[in-house]
C-alpha cells in the first residue's frame, strides 16, 4: 500500500480531512468547519518522492522508501499570541501524532519509520492554519 494510501486510512478513521497535493494547492484549502469532521483537524500530504531498492540478480523489488512531509493542523484563531496558540492548538496535535499516527504507523508491520522530524507551524497559508510540519522516511519491505 502506498503510504498516501495509509495515511489517508488513518484520517478517515480518525475523521480528519486529508489532502495530497502540492503546497500550492494545499493554500488553496478554506479548511471551514465541517460537521464530518467534528475536530476540524487536517492532514496535508506533500508529494511522496519513491526509490526503490531491487535485486541486482533477479531485478525483483526488495523495499520502498516513501520520503516526503504533511501539515497536521487546525485552523487557528489569527488573533492569538503565540503561547496561547501553541497550548490550544499545537499541543494537542502533538499528543494525536504521537498516539494516534506514529502507534499506527509503527504497529503496521509493513512499514518501518526511519525518521520522523516535527516542527511547529502557526498561522500557515492564507487561512492561518497552525500545527505541525513532519518530514519522514519510511520504509516497505515488499
Amino acid at each position: 500500500m502506498h503510504i498516501a494510501d495509509k495515511l489517508k486510512e488513518i484520517c478517515d478513521l480518525n475523521r480528519w480531512s486529508f489532502d495530497y497535493a502540492r503546497k500550492d494547492y494545499q493554500n488553496l484549502n478554506d479548511f471551514d468547519s465541517d460537521a464530518a469532521l467534528p475536530e476540524n483537524t487536517h492532514m496535508l500530504l506533500d508529494p511522496v518522492v519513491i526509490t526503490e531498492k531491487r535485486n541486482s540478480d533477479t531485478g525483483a523489488l526488495e523495499s520502498t522508501t516513501y520520503n516526503s512531509a504533511f501539515l497536521f493542523c487546525v485552523k487557528a484563531d489569527f488573533d492569538t499570541n503565540y503561547t496561547e496558540k501553541f497550548e490550544q492548538y499545537i499541543k494537542p496535535l502533538k499528543a494525536k501524532i504521537d498516539s494516534i499516527i506514529s502507534v499506527s504507523l509503527n504497529a503496521c508491520s509493513d512499514y518501518e519509520v526511519v525518521t520522523w522530524k516535527m516542527t511547529e507551524g502557526i498561522d500557515l497559508f492564507d487561512t492561518n492554519v497552525s500545527g505541525y510540519i513532519v518530514e519522514f522516511e519510511i520504509k516497505q519491505d515488499n
